[in-house]
């Protein structure tokens, strides 16, 4: 990851990027920076994942404890 991130900085900071480096992108870390205020401010809603609430191995257990009451009844 850290070698993919220098690699990176380097070909947009390296020697001939002169436009990339003082136009282009401090231009789209603007435009980066404003999208993510207003998608966090207006577009995500607090939503509520009904498939979080328990994790798969309660789900698995509370599913035998109903299948094991239901046998000891039958």
């Amino acid at each position: 990851m850290l070698g993919q991130l220098l690699q990176l900085t380097s070909r947009y900071f390296g020697p001939g990027a002169t436009v990339v480096r003082w136009i282009v992108f401090p231009i789209a870390c603007v435009v980066g920076t404003c999208g993510y205020f207003v998608e966090s401010k207006y577009l995500r809603k607090n939503k509520k994942f009904e498939y979080l609430d328990k994790s798969r191995i309660d789900e698995r257990m509370q599913r035998q404890l109903n299948e094991e009451f239901e046998a000891k009844i039958n």
